[in-house]
């Protein structure tokens, strides 16, 4: 036995392993034409493999109806598509390698389809009440079989006269006793197993007496001297067949204006030409054969159509506001006659100015009162009786003023592209065109860049208007107006020049999170084309915009803003500086960009003052609602005081009524006192919120205002520091030898100290200025005491406001009350303001000392 072993990267040798293939397998049962497909895995085994198909012990490759594709170097799909009979056996796959070879096998089974044997009745042909029998056999095919019965296709239907019997699993007979007129057909046997079905046909023949199809004339009334034709048509019968017509029951044969005509065996044509009053009657054809005989019959009535007079109309052509009439007058035809009115060809409806009046049985009078545009065109009078109808035609014409088809569209222009408008009214000639802009004319002698130009056409009148070289002022609603003598009509057209955009505006910081900054901005004008895109790009204050290499981040986002003045944002994450950085935002649509970029400080700091100068804004205008409410409660109080005084006096001198009075005033009162006690709770109310809007907020603005003048003196100090530290000290110094006003105009510096200032580091210098950061501290504990402050004092006073406005509201004057009691309040009308706490007084005092020394020390120093 020879061993082979393979050696890895520890060139430890292994024995070789061979192949281990997977078992392979069919469905159950296939049908012919049906797909088959088996895949042959190799689940273990050292390569090289070879994997090669058998059926029935000898090599199988690819054919017409058999492939062989493999799946990587371990599988192999055997397809067989469609499946035949001769694809019936055993098929092997067989999966080999140095080390050996394995074969696993699977059998594909195929259903065989049934055949039957001819079939035929004993006789070609049968005569009514004759006995009919046919045998189906089945001599081939997989069982079960199932043997049906079809007649013309259908299923043949069990009855007294037709009966199927099995005979066994392939066998099937079908008796017909006794065989009729309506057995006559194609009789078909089809047996059918899972493999498939197959069908054998019979005819059977019976002899049948004659049948024809009913007999019409084309049209169930005739004029005189028009042309009638019948034809008697035989469907089944056996030959010979006699046909034959009769005229009110006796025998009709050919003469000067009647014709029969036999055509082939089946048909007899009768034509009567000209048609006469004594043709009027029942006519009948006759078929007979040696089985029977048919007759059907028809009636021919002759009668007269109606004969209409011309319409006349008054005038050729009407103008809008006339009167037409049209009159349709029937001078002869058979009654009863229905008149209608046909306009354009459909039905004429009735309106408020279209009237149809009916004058007796032979006119009808058509009324346009008065006549419209759109009345215009044809106008028909039909009438209609038994023999049939006759129409008169007239046209109506309106000179009526021009229009246009199409009454408003938009066009579109690139900026200083050439743009042309046009419009064409139809309608009467002449008509003359004027051009409009925003409602004002257009003046060609005026605006050199349009010019108009008219064409006539057989339709009406066709004009443009050229605009050369497009500018954002063309965009506008232009009007073409069309006038003629009889009236005028207008088009718009909205012209849209678009072009880049604009700069967008607004560009701010919304909010810095650590060292994440969100920006915003707003939508600027688009160009009449939208916005496609923002591209933001960001860069370090020191780096350069066209060094690509100093260009940190490009981000491009998706317009968000859907109507001008909403802000579009944008969230930038991981800035190495968020306290000093340089961003451009830039606006794109299909026609080009514009952009726009600031410098950013970004600071806490900042946002917490907006925030600040936000909830002022909104607490000023619930101070001034909440004063609204308690003048207008104060009113009510005040009326219904005065109203309990009159009950009470009109109590004293109406005994009749004094009850009434006396306990509406007494109700009166009590809802004055309650008023009054409410009205004390809102007015303290109005107080409290009046001394944090006024006095506690105000007094931290004041500090924010001295942060900020702070910051902008800081801010000049340091960019001419950074200037004149760029700047080299030759050039320097011969600046100081230069007068002091051009030395700076901002920091008045002698030049003793200019000098010892350009000689210091950065950070002494900065550290001589006293930076606002100094300072942030101090506005930061301001703005949390006065947020604190806040908190403690709105909720002690909107937790009054509800009580009192709740106790109030339900009669609850107990609890009113002692609402008042529980937050101190007096029972007075107003309240006065709390003044400011002792922390609010001494951090502001701090906190003002503290900028006056900074301001002191920063014009010492410089």
């Amino acid at each position: 036995m020879e061993l082979i072993f393979f050696f890895g990267l520890n060139s430890n040798p292994r024995l070789a392993e061979p192949p281990v293939v997977s078992r392979i397998g069919f469905d159950p049962e296939y049908l012919e034409g049906d797909m088959a497909q088996t895949n042959c895995v190799v689940q273990k085994g050292d390569s090289p493999l070879l994997i090669s198909w058998q059926f029935n012990g000898l090599p199988l490759t690819n054919s017409d109806h058999v492939e062989i594709a493999g799946m990587g170097k371990r599988s192999s799909i055997l397809t067989i598509d469609p499946v035949m009979g001769d694809h019936r056996g055993n098929y092997t796959c067989v999966a080999s390698n140095p080390a050996g070879e394995m074969a696993v096998h699977a059998i594909l089974h195929v259903n065989e389809p049934p055949e039957v044997l001819p079939l035929n009745f004993p006789s070609d042909r049968f005569v009514e009440g004759d006995f009919a029998q046919g045998n189906c056999m089945v001599h081939k095919g997989d069982l079960p079989i199932i043997i049906s019965w079809l007649f013309n296709g259908q299923p043949v239907t069990i009855s007294d006269e037709v009966q199927i019997n099995a005979m066994g699993q392939r066998s099937s007979i079908l008796t017909i006793d006794p065989v009729k007129g309506h057995h006559q057909g194609n009789y078909s046997c089809v047996a059918a197993n899972p493999a498939g079905q197959m069908a054998v046909h019979m005819a059977l023949a019976v002899n049948e007496p004659p049948r024809l199809l009913a007999i019409t004339f084309p049209a169930p009334q005739f004029l005189e001297g028009e042309v009638a034709q019948s034809n008697c048509v035989l469907t089944s019968g056996d030959k010979p067949v006699v046909i034959s017509w009769l005229f009110n029951g006796r025998p009709l044969h050919s003469t000067d204006d009647v014709q029969i005509d036999k055509v082939g065996g089946r048909t007899s044509i009768l034509t009567i030409d000209p048609v006469r009053g004594h043709h009027q009657g029942n006519y009948t054809c006759v078929a007979s054969n040696h089985a029977g005989q048919m007759a059907v019959d028809t009636t021919m009535v002759v009668n007269e159509p109606p004969l209409l007079l011309p319409i006349h109309l008054e005038s050729d052509r009407f103008l809008e506001g006339d009167f037409a009439q049209l009159n349709c007058v029937l001078r002869s035809g058979d009654r009863p006659v229905t008149t209608t009115w046909l306009f354009n060809g459909r039905p004429l409806v009735p309106s408020d100015d279209v009237h149809v009046t009916k004058m007796g049985q032979r006119s009808s009078i058509l009324t346009i009162d008065p006549v419209r545009g759109h009345n215009q065109g044809n106008y028909t009078c039909v009438a209609t009786n038994q023999a049939g109808e006759a129409a008169v035609h007239t046209r109506l014409e309106v000179q009526a003023p021009p229009k246009f088809q199409i009454q408003y569209r938009n066009q579109t222009a690139l900026h200083g592209a050439d743009a042309v408008l046009e419009c064409e009214a139809e309608g009467e000639t002449p008509i003359g065109i004027v051009w409009k802009k925003d409602g004002q004319n257009v003046e060609p002698d005026l605006e050199t860049r349009y010019t108009i130009r008219d064409e006539a056409r057989s339709s009406g009148v066709h004009s443009s208007l050229s605009i050369k070289k497009t500018d954002r002022p063309d965009s506008a609603s232009f009007t073409c107006i069309a006038t003629n003598p009889f009236g005028s009509a207008d088009t718009n057209i909205n012209l849209i020049v678009q072009e880049i955009p604009e700069q967008p505006s607004g560009l701010k910081v919304l909010d810095k999170t650590g060292r994440s900054v969100e920006l915003s901005w707003t939508p600027p004008y688009d160009g009449n084309s939208p916005i496609t895109r923002y591209i933001v790009e960001y860069k370090q204050s020191k780096q350069n915009w066209e060094d690509q290499s100093e260009r940190l981040m490009v981000y491009t986002i998706r317009d968000e803003a859907r109507s001008s003045g909403v802000h579009s944002s944008l969230s930038i994450k991981k800035t190495d500086r968020p306290d000093s950085a340089s961003f451009t935002c830039i606006a794109t649509n299909p026609f080009g960009s514009a952009d726009t970029n600031i410098n950013l400080i970004v600071q806490e700091l900042e946002a917490s003052i907006d925030g600040l100068r936000e909830t002022q804004r909104k607490y000023v205008h619930l101070l001034r609602l909440s004063r609204a409410l308690a003048s207008h409660f104060y009113h009510v109080v005040s009326t219904q005081h005065q109203l309990a005084d009159a009950f009470a006096d009109l109590a004293q001198k109406s005994p009749e009524l004094q009850e009434e009075f006396v306990y509406n005033a007494e109700t009166l009162r009590t809802l004055s006192k309650n008023g009054e006690t409410l009205l004390s709770a809102l007015n303290f109310f109005v107080s409290s919120v009046a001394t944090l809007c006024h006095n506690t907020m105000e007094d931290t603005m004041a500090t924010i205002k001295l942060y900020e003048q702070a910051r902008i003196e800081y801010d000049a100090y340091r960019t001419d520091l950074e200037a004149l530290s760029s700047t080299p000290r030759t050039q320097v110094c011969s600046v100081i030898h230069t007068p002091r006003t051009q030395v700076c105009s901002v920091i008045h510096t002698p030049r003793t100290q200019v000098c010892s200032v350009i000689h210091t580091p950065r950070t002494q210098v900065c550290s001589v200025i006293h930076t606002p950061h100094t300072v942030m501290s101090d506005v930061g504990v301001k703005l949390a005491f006065l947020n604190e402050n806040k908190v403690k004092v709105m909720h002690k006073q909107l937790l009054l406001f509800h009580n009192a406005i709740s106790a109030y509201f339900t009669g609850n004057e107990a609890q009113l009350e002692a609402t008042l009691k529980q937050f101190n309040v007096e029972l007075t009308r107003g309240a006065n303001a709390t003044p400011p706490s002792w922390l609010e007084q001494s951090l502001t005092e701090t906190l003002q000392e503290n900028f006056r020394s900074i301001f002191a020390n920063v014009n010492t120093s410089v």
